[in-house]
Order: C-alpha cells, then structure tokens, then sequence
C-alpha cells in the first residue's frame, strides 16, 4: 500500500478538520453524524458510530488524524473505493457526477465552493470533455495523483480544486 504525499497529506488534513468541526483535534460520532446527514439524510447516529468503531485503533470512540488517514489509504487501497465515492456524490443515480453535483456534494460538507475550482475539478476529473466524471474519470484521476485504489498498487488522483472550509460566522 503506498502513502500519502506531503501536499496529499495537507489536503488529507485540512478535510479532517473540516470534520472536525469543534477543532478538537477528534472526530466524535455526533460530528460524523452531522456531516452524513448533509449527504444522506436518512443516516443515523448508529450508523456514525458503526463507522467510528471500524476505524477506531485505540477503543477511545473517536476518530483521530492517524486513524483517518489510515482509513482513508485503506479505502482508497479498495477496487470498490472509487465506486463508492461515485455512488455516495451520483445524486441522481445515473452513474455520473455533474458539475452541480460536485458542487452540490462540497456544499453539504460546508465546503466555500467557488466555480474557479469546480471549473478545475472539471478539468481534471472530465477526461474528454463529457460534461461529467465516470468513475472510470475518478480513477484515472486518483492514478496520476499517486493513490493508490486496489491492493495491487494501481495508482489514482486525490481531489482536484482548493475548496476551502467556510469561516466560523
């Protein structure tokens, strides 16, 4: 399994700490919770915490930095982990991501989406010009960005665009 580069492991982080909403360095279940009901709004607090304990190496019931990035090099380590992503963000189920649902997706994580970085998304991820992302996109993306995205070491591109975490009002 290959790891994270340096710039990877920034942006790693700075996605932690968008789901870590209180800045205390943990993701609780009650913060997980919050962030799967912006994408699946019939998620529930059970489901946070099954998540949690999956992930969870020292028994403490939250989700620490090195236990999500060791997560996260797992998932995306996983054949099925770019066609989960894509089923997680297709809003309309056609097996496709639009622009809106990129968009649509940063938003419900309380992501400050510019369309300058969903233009760059588009860009990256769009391999010829479709109008949309295929996982078949997704992957190929994840290859030249150096995740990994199955046990054989096949290597793909973390996100593309800088969206940002919104500032606390």
């Amino acid at each position: 399994m290959r790891t994270f580069s340096p710039e990877q492991l920034r942006n790693l982080r700075e996605v932690f700490d968008v789901l870590d909403e209180d800045g205390s360095g943990v993701i609780t279940a009650d913060e997980l919770f919050a962030v799967l009901r912006k994408i699946e709004p019939t998620a529930t607090i059970q489901a946070a915490e099954a998540m949690i304990r999956e992930v969870d190496a020292d028994g403490d019931r939250v989700i620490r930095f090195d236990e999500f990035k060791a997560m996260m090099e797992a998932k995306l380590n996983q054949p099925s982990g770019v066609a989960d992503m894509l089923r997680l963000l297709d809003l309309d189920r056609n097996g496709v991501l639009t622009r809106a649902e990129i968009r649509d997706a940063l938003q419900r994580m309380d992501m400050l989406v510019l369309e300058d970085d969903i233009d760059e998304m588009m860009r990256t991820c769009d391999r010829g010009g479709k109008g949309h992302v295929t996982a078949a996109d997704l992957a190929a993306m994840f290859v030249e960005a150096g995740v990994s995205t199955d046990p054989a070491g096949r290597r793909t591109s973390a996100a593309a665009g800088q969206a940002q975490a919104k500032p606390p009002l």
